[in-house]
């Protein structure tokens, strides 16, 4: 997986859902059939906080609805990431003003992306 990923799911715990979803659009272009349903649905849980932050609950909730779809073809796991635990992180987060959703690494499988981005097998390397 690329680094740039990584980065984009950084910047997304960040509350900085803009940079993230533009990160996730990029990677979109660049992938082809299932990874490009991922990047897709990435970059509509984005908006949908975007969109949220800005008191546009109507556009967050189409938002969610669509990258719930995307990822629904995907299944409940897609390069090693637990679909259904970030979807329910974001909805959560939906629910509440300014709360910026955070992932378990463990029970995401974003520890073990870290690992398999990071040469040293250390995150953050």
């Amino acid at each position: 997986m690329d680094s740039r990923f990584r980065e984009a799911i950084r910047r997304f715990e960040q509350g900085r859902y803009l940079d993230a979803q533009g990160i996730f659009e990029t990677l979109r272009h660049e992938a082809e059939g299932a990874e490009r349903e991922f990047f897709q649905g990435w970059a509509l849980l984005a908006a949908a906080l975007f969109h949220r932050d800005r008191g546009n609950r109507t556009g967050a909730g189409r938002c969610f609805q669509r990258a719930r779809s995307h990822w629904r073809a995907l299944g409940p796991e897609h390069a090693g990431l637990d679909l259904d635990a970030v979807l329910r992180a974001v909805e959560k987060a939906l629910d509440h003003e300014w709360d910026h959703p955070r992932f378990d690494p463990d029970r995401t499988g974003l520890a073990d992306l870290d690992r398999r981005l990071s040469p040293q097998g250390r995150p953050g390397d």
